[in-house]
């Protein structure tokens, strides 16, 4: 892969109006066959993760595999022409490189991810694995713990970089779930359990444990300095459960004694719950509840300290923290309106970002991803809803601002579509914010139309590119992307019970937003679809329970289809009691499960699931497509053998695009 690099002096930029991509327009979407079409959207972004060597002019990216589906670790020179050389691969399917970062000159640290079906349980299980790796690819080392014939178990957790060393603290520190091993015979064995945490170093990969696990211990946070600060205990009931609470402990800098900081209830989400230590200051930075929505407090690392309000909205949730760096300096605040917007509290960075503003007007959604060791070399991401997104260098020694990379080359050559900020009535009065994308060129009037709700459902949708929206937008379909009741980041009262318990109010919502498109003459009654994934994928389904002739043809992708089934599948692990109180119990398990209503059920339904998700077993599609076949109705499901929840595949996506619009041409009688 070889990127041109485009210099733009920002001073310059500032004087202009706007910045010129090309002297000709793309061509019009309607140019490109369907399979074309479901070849580029199913593609993924060339840049899945990114990070900023410590001098800035180096940049390692994870990039997918174009021959086998895999993943690659590539350094990219960032110094006159871009230049990318690939150093680590990892072959397709069910493994993947989810990031690696530096921790020094010429070492990094990457996290691997294996799905895998369990038969001992039944299902497919996720291992992750860290890899530390040299800027040359020689040297790779497994940092995780890894099974010996004397161990005691296995571990399919690989632990997390804590802390990414620094010039005057080079030792990078992750955490480690220990395995005990047995003693009989041999004087050598690990006796240590649970999570703790290694210093390694950065030239040898050699580990050394400097934190001892307990039996509780989670995770742990250092410092920009690297020293630790604050541990994570995630207490567990008397069976082996893990119950909500969180328990976290801090230590006075260069002490040893842990001593109770806070505590954070994962379901009432009551409680301070730390993220960042700056010890310079001698203080967390945190999040906690503030009128029942998600607010950024500070808190003095002592014994008694109260929470102190840093930042929050009226109007919903703090997202999270915006940092830089490889020691994760913190500078500014995120949170989502019809948007993504970034609060900054450095005020260079805030000038700074308000003159990248300026400069990419055109590409709204903007952010610091990453920074040199001394800052003066910036990683910016900008796009938009019609742009998928560029990466830029900025220098602050000569102003200049480099575009390096495109995140989605291969679209370059379509036309997408608007996303457009909605509001729309619910039954009950209430306003569902939603998105609405209206296909190019299209008078906006009488068009086939697809409701398309989130998954999570503790999750939103924001303003800016989709690749699955932007598809059916380029296959002509208007698309409607709802933010029902039971949607995160809006706060407590929009929350509601979860989209569990509270399914009857999110899926009334969703339906309703199909209802107003069909009252505002933008859909045509008759060519009306839902396609969702994951929870989106149940609301899909679910909607034929509450009104079986509101959409005339459903697409469900990794659908939860029975909430018992849901609850049945964390059975064999320690967080099942966290699942059990989410999911709830009662009547509502019966009502709010499709697979229990298929006599209700008057649309075609087409469902898409990979073989080995962990997070929403095959068993549920299988289990829909046998009970709506046994009532006589129209059903399919197509199976990818051996991939995840994600269908993180390009071939996989590219024909679950091609196949689901097939479908719904020939479900809605569209010629």
């Amino acid at each position: 892969m070889r990127h041109s690099l485009r210099s733009v002096t920002l001073t310059a930029l500032l004087a202009s109006s706007a910045i010129a991509y090309g002297a000709t327009p793309p061509p019009r979407t309607d140019s490109h066959s369907l399979s074309e079409t479901a070849k580029a959207f199913g593609q993924l972004p060339d840049i899945q993760a990114i990070s900023l060597s410590p001098d800035g002019n180096r940049a390692a990216i994870v990039t997918p595999n174009p021959i086998d589906g895999g993943t690659v670790l590539a350094i990219s020179s960032l110094e006159g022409t871009v230049s990318t050389k690939p150093i680590l691969k990892v072959p397709g399917g069910s493994a993947r490189i989810r990031y690696c970062g530096w921790i020094s000159m010429h070492s990094l640290i990457c996290k691997l991810q294996v799905t895998a079906d369990t038969y001992a349980l039944g299902q497919a299980t996720v291992t992750t694995r860290l890899l530390a790796v040299k800027d040359d690819g020689s040297d790779q080392k497994v940092l995780s713990s890894q099974a010996t014939p004397f161990s005691l178990g296995f571990s399919n957790i690989g632990g997390s970089i804590v802390y990414r060393g620094s010039p005057d603290h080079p030792d990078a520190l992750v955490t480690h779930d220990y395995i005990p091993e047995s003693t009989t015979g041999t004087h050598l064995a690990n006796t240590s359990e649970g999570v703790g945490l290694d210093a390694i170093d950065p030239d040898r990969f050699s580990a050394k444990m400097v934190e001892r696990p307990t039996a509780i211990s989670d995770d742990y946070i250092a410092d920009m300095q690297g020293n630790v600060r604050i541990r994570v205990l995630d207490p567990v009931s008397a069976n082996s459960r893990l119950n909500s609470q969180l328990v976290f402990q801090f230590r006075e800098a260069g002490g040893n004694q842990w001593r109770d900081f806070s505590s954070y209830d994962r379901q009432t989400e009551q409680g301070f719950y730390p993220v960042l230590v700056d010890s310079k200051q001698n203080i967390a930075y945190g999040f906690a509840n503030l009128n029942g929505r998600r607010a950024l407090f500070t808190k003095q690392l002592s014994e008694g300290s109260a929470p102190k309000l840093l930042f929050s909205r009226p109007d919903v949730d703090v997202d999270g923290l915006q940092t830089i760096g490889r020691r994760a300096r913190m500078v500014g605040a995120s949170y989502t309106t019809d948007f993504e917007h970034i609060e900054m509290f450095d005020p260079q960075l805030k000038s700074l970002l308000a003159s990248f503003h300026k400069a990419l007007p055109d590409l709204p959604v903007l952010s610091v991803d990453d920074a040199s060791d001394d800052e003066s070399i910036l990683l910016i991401r900008a796009s938009s809803d019609t742009d998928p997104g560029h990466y830029y260098v900025f220098d602050k020694k000569t102003g200049h601002l480099d575009e390096v990379f495109r995140i989605r080359p291969q679209l370059k050559n379509y036309a997408l579509a608007p996303v457009k900020q909605v509001t729309i009535p619910a039954d009950d009065g209430a306003l569902i914010p939603a998105y609405l994308t209206m296909p190019v060129g299209s008078d906006g009037k009488n068009l086939p139309a697809i409701v398309l709700p989130h998954g999570g459902p503790s999750a939103r949708d924001s303003w800016g590119f989709d690749w699955l929206s932007q598809f059916f937008a380029a296959r002509g379909f208007v698309v409607l992307q709802p933010n029902y009741r039971g949607s995160s980041g809006y706060g407590d009262s929009w929350f509601q019970n979860n989209g569990f318990r509270s399914w009857d109010r999110a899926i009334s919502d969703v339906n309703d937003t199909g209802r107003w498109l069909v009252k505002q003459g933008i859909a045509d009654p008759a060519k009306l679809a839902i396609v969702g994934w994951s929870y989106g994928g149940y609301a899909a389904l679910q909607s034929q329970v509450l009104d079986p002739d509101l959409f005339k043809a459903v697409v469900a992708i990794a659908p939860v289809t029975d909430f018992e089934l849901t609850k049945d599948e964390s059975r064999n692990y320690t967080n099942y009691g966290l699942v059990a109180v989410s999911v709830g119990s009662g009547e509502h398990i019966a009502s709010g499960s499709p697979a229990r209503h298929a006599d209700s059920f008057k649309a075609p339904v087409l469902m898409f699931h990979g073989t080995s998700d962990a997070n929403v077993d095959i068993m549920q599609s299988r289990v829909m497509l046998d009970r709506l076949r046994r009532a006589g109705k129209q059903a399919d499901l197509v199976t990818f053998d051996g991939f995840d929840h994600q269908l993180a595949d390009a071939k996989v996506r590219a024909e679950m695009l091609e196949k689901a619009d097939q479908f719904l041409h020939k479900s809605l009688n569209i010629k």
